[in-house]
């Protein structure tokens, strides 16, 4: 058989599956453009006619589909394994659209699954209106918005049985609805940030000049593609900020928030206790809030989302509410040197001034590397005077190495942030792991 554009491997594979085919002249294009961007290693280790069946499988399955809905299959398949044992294999189709295979990757991994081989083909696809795949146009492009162009994520995991398959099945439907929702809603969550920094120019609120630019700067550096907007909702203030309460603002969620039972800030799972010193927090002079929620990402990457909650105002100054937003910092944000990012180049300059260094001189050297190698999740959270004591601390290691334990409870009385400092000729995996172990023993965790 003759195939457009095809490598060795990609052509050996086909050449070895092809034969065992129910319907070659259909199934014989679409391998090509399922094959084509895989690892063909782990395919080897399959038998043809297995193969050549969960091909045929995937085309039957990618033949019906309503644009803008996904599709998941859980299926076990007998032969799949090396030894002739069963393997699992997990199919979705989809629109393409952006974070669907680390999304999807994250869900598996997360449930503790071995993943033996992914495959991603990106294809354009005519439906009719009933989503019968009419034809395949060909490979995808960098156009994935233009309403033909679809994913086809293919992985082959172990076996499992069919309590497993359901909830796994559940589980990653609940990844494709948010991740639908995050990437449908981006738009609208950048129009609106910045709809609430126009106001802030309008009507300046009442803080500090110097502070107001770092943190319209700050949102401003977000936007230029520093975060990745997962959700976004408003707030808008019952009462007053000695005892009224934050409470959201009806049909206003964006993104992983259009769910209203998705509780942005919370503790144990349950709304969070508005403690005096997290009131103090919540309503005081400074117009940003930057911490972790309590929502694990199930989009992009598996981890507790970052919070940047911006303080709205009304024509006196006085605070009205808050807009939340959830996401992930981009890598890029963990990179960038601190003194080039607003807000924390701010939070650097005060922490130098206070130890009276001279500029240029070795310790504010040695007190700049100390910052510019801080954990930056912590550095964008910690208070100036807290880092400043702790950046003291990890300097006075350098003089004096010692196990040194830095521990920060979260201001909205959630979590514990905890630093550990051991000598490199002491440390090893073994030390970590207890380490560890006695952090979780001692705060419970």
């Amino acid at each position: 058989m003759a195939y457009d554009d095809k490598t060795a491997e990609l052509g050996a594979v086909l050449d070895r599956i092809s034969p065992h085919f129910r319907d070659a002249e259909s199934a014989g294009p679409f391998a090509q453009l399922f094959l084509a961007a895989s690892d063909h290693a782990p395919l080897n280790k399959i038998p043809a006619p297995v193969l050549a069946a969960l091909v045929e499988a995937a085309f039957e399955f990618h033949a019906a589909r309503r644009p803008g809905s996904h599709q998941i299959s859980i299926q076990r398949v007998e032969g799949a394994a090396p030894d002739g044992g069963a393997r699992s294999v997990v199919q979705i189709v989809n629109d393409d659209m952006p974070f669907l295979v680390d999304s999807a990757l994250a869900e598996l991994q997360a449930k503790s699954h071995n993943v033996y081989a992914v495959l991603h083909p990106i294809m354009k696809v005519e439906r009719g209106r009933d989503g019968t795949r009419q034809a395949i146009v060909g490979r995808g492009d960098e156009n994935w918005g233009d309403g033909l162009q679809e994913s086809l994520f293919f992985a082959i995991i172990e076996a499992l049985s069919d309590d497993e398959a359901r909830e796994l099945h559940a589980s990653l439907n609940r990844v494709m609805q948010q991740v639908r929702a995050a990437v449908a809603d981006w738009q609208p969550m950048i129009s609106r940030l910045k709809a609430v920094l126009d106001d802030y120019v309008r009507t300046p609120p009442p803080v500090a000049p110097g502070v107001l630019s770092e943190s319209l700067e700050f949102c401003r550096w977000l936007i230029e593609g520093q975060f990745t907007f997962l959700g976004m909702r408003d707030y808008k203030l019952v009462g007053d900020a000695d005892t009224g309460q934050l409470e959201k603002a009806d049909d206003t969620g964006l993104g992983v928030l259009r769910d209203p039972d998705v509780l942005v800030l919370s503790k144990g799972g349950k709304p969070l206790e508005i403690t005096p010193e997290i009131r103090r927090h919540m309503f005081s002079q400074h117009p940003l809030i930057i911490t972790k929620s309590d929502i694990r990402s199930h989009v992009h990457r598996s981890a507790y989302m970052d919070f940047v909650g911006l303080k709205r105002y009304g024509s006196d100054g006085q605070q009205t509410g808050e807009l939340r937003i959830v996401g992930l910092f981009t890598s890029q944000a963990y990179t960038e040197r601190p003194s080039a990012i607003p807000f924390l180049r701010q939070k650097v300059n005060a922490v130098l001034r206070s130890t009276g260094y001279a500029a240029g001189s070795h310790d504010a050297k040695a007190l700049m590397n100390v910052l510019e190698n801080f954990p930056r999740e912590e550095l964008f959270r910690i208070g100036d005077r807290m880092l400043a004591e702790w950046a003291r601390a990890i300097l006075d290691l350098d003089l004096r190495p010692r196990v040194r334990l830095l521990m920060r409870r979260d201001r909205f009385d959630r979590v514990v942030s905890a630093l550990v400092y051991v000598p490199r000729e002491r440390f090893s995996t073994r030390i970590r792991e207890q380490i560890g172990e006695a952090l979780a023993r001692e705060l419970d965790g």
